[in-house]
């Protein structure tokens, strides 16, 4: 197999990927990709492709196919291909990410953990961490093992029967907007720690629903999940800036504490452990709905 230096130092000279493809007996597509990871400007980041990647994220969620998104939109999957080698957003790169394990490997104890895990709540996303696959791939096997019936039964607010696109029920059946909530309630549930996530707080003219609220230390924490993204900066920022004036104690989780897997575990942890026995935010009333 040619190494990727050799590839690069042959297309130093030749200044032309196809040409170095065709005299390295390669395939074009896989020498473009190397030439584009490793050389700066060979072709520039289009940044339009990656605008409308953005938004079709949020509309297909529990897909990671770069077949998928081209076919969408109408391109070539090899344009996708080149801008995920490309691209320093975190929601792309994260999007496209391949499951560790292929779902044709899961035995017979798996396929009865995902479907005995419909029956308790737990989501796809959730539970593809736990087995080493995708989202998708647990909702495939769901809605081909499970009817109809069951299907809406266990996952009644699933999209493909509510229409409602981004709700998750959590353990302890709590409904959110984002996997990324459902799975620090799970946590908080796991390990036995109160918390309420249907707050309002208002404080100096000020009015937000935090994401969740420790009634043991009155603390707070909210989940920054769409960080990366332009349009969502200033209204986290606002917020972040709220906290921090009023003194107000909260563990503001970003994106990147959730990758790689289940990352945010520590993070959470040293929060839990510093707070443990204390008593914040004392001046402030949270109204629980």
């Amino acid at each position: 197999m040619i190494e990727e230096n050799e590839i690069l130092e042959h297309y130093q000279n030749t200044n032309n990927k196809y040409q170095t493809a065709r005299e390295l007996g390669l395939n074009k597509n896989y020498v473009s990709s190397v030439i584009d990871r490793n050389v700066p400007n060979t072709s520039p980041l289009d940044l339009n492709l990656e605008e409308k990647i953005l938004e079709l994220i949020v509309k297909l969620p529990y897909t990671g196919s770069e077949r998928r998104i081209a076919r969408e939109l109408k391109i070539s999957k090899h344009k996708i291909t080149q801008l995920i080698l490309k691209t320093k957003n975190k929601n792309i790169i994260n999007f496209f990410k391949k499951p560790k394990v292929s779902p044709h490997k899961l035995n017979d104890r798996d396929i009865q953990d995902i479907l005995d895990g419909s029956k308790e709540g737990i989501g796809n996303d959730l539970m593809g961490e736990k087995k080493g696959v995708d989202g998708v791939s647990i909702r495939n096997i769901r809605k081909k093992l499970l009817t109809k019936k069951e299907y809406k039964e266990y996952h009644s607010i699933n999209r493909f029967y509510e229409g409602d696109y981004n709700s998750y029920y959590n353990d302890r059946g709590d409904k959110f907007l984002s996997t990324l909530e459902e799975k620090v309630a799970d946590y908080l549930f796991d390990n036995e720690i109160s918390y309420h996530s249907n707050i309002r707080l208002s404080y100096k003219n000020h009015n937000y629903s935090p994401d969740f609220y420790l009634p043991e230390s009155k603390t707070f924490i909210e989940i920054f999940g769409m960080s990366n993204y332009s349009h969502y900066i200033p209204n986290m920022n606002k917020k972040i800036k709220y906290y921090n004036n009023n003194k107000i104690k909260c563990l503001f989780l970003y994106e990147e504490h959730f990758y790689p897997k289940l990352n945010f575990y520590h993070t959470l942890n040293n929060f839990l452990n510093e707070v443990k026995g204390n008593v914040y935010n004392q001046f402030l009333n949270p109204k629980i709905k």
